[in-house]
């Protein structure tokens, strides 16, 4: 799930019902270049990336 926090900057979520913790990503978008802040642990990273 993903939501627009500001003008250029997403919140990128995945609950994951097996563990308590949470990624909490955030994707900052400049024109034609991105980075995305805590993309969470490897098991996490692949679900998040495709909503990127």
């Amino acid at each position: 799930m993903y939501h627009q926090i500001s003008d250029n900057i997403y919140l990128i979520s995945k609950e994951n019902t097996k563990s308590i913790i949470h990624c909490n990503a955030y994707l900052i978008v400049n024109k034609d270049e991105a980075i995305l802040i805590g993309p969470g642990n490897i098991a996490d990273f692949e679900d998040v990336y495709k909503k990127t």
